[in-house]
């Protein structure tokens, strides 16, 4: 389970990161040239890193990979200066690595890979390197929301059980089963999911809309579920993703007015 996200504090994908980790409440860290220096001046105090004693981008990049489970690149094109170096450092060091090309994958697609690459690996400190905004001016932006993304696919998908290992539960209605994933999360998951757009929820069907499905048996035998559903939705032709995704959304709407205003540690 991902515990701290860490990096150099270089601008763009990097800052992105560690701001990210801040905003949905993981720790972070890394190691920093000395002087804090990057090439928009220095590295700000908000960002708990550590000196080392040395410019040299070997020093810092290698610490940051062999202090952390993982590696995650983003940018945009062939790795190349930074980027590349990291990769190298990664290999050497055989440490998992995952290059994300932001120009040969849509946003979600890029997110499920991460998401995915952190279970497998059992990544508790992601290290992110990236491009940097003098070679890709909209590059911190599109690593925050990636990186949002992601994460907050991983904490739910993480913090949710197998449906197969629970005592079985069959609500009836949309407010029972509302009840229930809300009591199954805890807050942090909760809170992460409060603070979504509604316009990602989309991204939750592989995860949490897949326990609806084989929990709450909409596959199967629930038909007051899916009644409740229908009347929910006002459509009588109502598919079992599409019910799915109206719980996730009513679930929502309670997490919303109940979390987004709680800052999680």
């Amino acid at each position: 389970m991902l515990k701290k996200i860490i990096s150099s504090g270089q601008p763009g994908a990097e800052q992105a990161a560690l701001d990210v980790a801040m905003e949905l409440g993981f720790n972070h860290g890394g190691w920093v040239p000395e002087g804090r220096r990057s090439e928009a001046g220095l590295v700000p105090e908000k960002y708990q890193l550590q000196e080392m004693p040395t410019e040299s981008s070997a020093g810092w990049q290698e610490q940051n990979v062999l202090h952390s489970d993982g590696t995650l690149i983003i940018c945009r094109e062939k790795l190349t200066g930074g980027s590349a170096l990291t990769r190298e450092m990664a290999e050497k060091n055989n440490r998992p690595l995952l290059h994300i090309d932001l120009n040969a994958m849509d946003p979600f697609a890029a997110a499920k890979a991460i998401s995915y690459w952190l279970e497998h690996h059992k990544i508790e400190i992601l290290n992110v390197a990236g491009s940097r905004p003098s070679k890709d001016a909209n590059i911190y932006d599109a690593a925050k929301s990636l990186l949002r993304t992601a994460l907050r696919l991983s904490i739910i998908d993480m913090d949710m059980p197998e449906p197969s290992r629970e005592t079985p539960l069959i609500p009836c209605t949309v407010e029972e089963a509302v009840e229930d994933l809300s009591s199954k999360l805890p807050l942090k998951a909760k809170t992460n999911l409060a603070r979504m757009e509604e316009a990602d929820l989309l991204s939750l069907q592989s995860s949490l809309g897949r326990y609806i499905r084989m929990k709450y048996g909409l596959w199967s035998t629930n038909k007051a579920l899916m009644e409740s559903c229908r009347i929910t939705s006002g459509q009588e032709d109502l598919s079992r993703d599409e019910a799915a995704a109206l719980i996730i959304r009513e679930l929502w709407k309670n997490l919303r007015a109940s979390h987004t205003l709680r800052v999680v540690k």
